[in-house]
């Protein structure tokens, strides 16, 4: 489903699993024809965030999903897209400090604290990373969330 207001696509998977970060851009492509440019996968996934040691984040497996490590968002991997002046759009102050806000959240919080959390999905060498962009939790203002994908 396009979204022409960011240059995205929003892509439902038919399963609980992550998308293929790294055979995406190939079948991409390959739909694609070469009009678009694939620019990355955002994901938006609903779990309980755990602190883990120091300042790290995460998000446990689930079924068909394997665990993922929070880390905030760059810049230059926000793939919602500016069509006048084709760039990236940048990030905003709420979408730059937005790692930061959950991590006191997950800190304060008395238990386990259920969260949605958007933004970009990358493999590192450490596993499989969400760019926090954004993020809602219960009796927390909601913060735009949808899942899609840069074209």
């Amino acid at each position: 489903m396009p979204n022409a207001a960011d240059s995205t696509a929003y892509v439902y998977l038919q399963d609980d699993g992550l998308p293929d970060v790294a055979a995406w851009p190939a079948q991409f492509a390959v739909i694609a024809n070469g009009i678009y440019k694939f620019r990355g996968v955002e994901i938006t996934i609903e779990g309980p965030v755990k602190a883990n040691m120091g300042t790290t984040l995460s998000i446990p497996a689930s079924g068909a999903r394997p665990p993922l490590i929070l880390q905030p968002i760059q810049a230059a991997d926000k793939i919602q897209w500016d069509l006048e002046t084709g760039l990236s759009k940048p990030l905003d102050p709420f979408e730059q400090s937005a790692f930061v806000r959950l991590q006191d959240l997950v800190r304060n919080a008395p238990g386990s604290l259920e969260v949605t959390v958007t933004g970009p999905l990358r493999q590192s060498a450490d596993g499989i990373v969400l760019e926090v962009r954004q993020f809602s939790a219960p009796d927390h203002s909601a913060i735009r969330s949808k899942s899609s994908a840069g074209h």
